[in-house]
């Protein structure tokens, strides 16, 4: 099947949108619209496997995450202060530090 032109393309791709461009937008917006026709067929190119890249780097999952790892160390507290960022000061029961 062949492609239509950028202008049906453009046309087709408003009305599904549902969007109204004013004529005396429609040239600045045909324009935005052929650079992104450009961008799609760049980034629809297959990856070199030299810029892919090599590892993905991964967060827990939550705060249960880093309680079951501070229970693996044996010191639950510290551990979760130290992944929490120390946590809140002690205060005695009149309210001083």
């Amino acid at each position: 099947m062949p492609e239509p032109d950028p202008e049906t393309e453009f046309d087709i791709a408003l009305a599904r949108a549902g969007v109204v461009v004013p004529p005396e937008r429609r040239a600045a917006m045909m324009e935005g619209f052929r650079a992104w026709l450009d961008m799609r067929k760049l980034l629809n190119e297959p990856m070199p496997l030299a810029t892919e890249p090599a590892f993905a780097l991964t967060q827990p999952a939550g705060p249960r995450a880093f309680s079951s790892q501070a229970e693996s160390l044996g010191d639950s507290e510290n551990a979760i202060k130290q992944n929490f960022g120390g946590g809140s000061p002690r205060h005695d029961a009149a309210g001083r530090l």
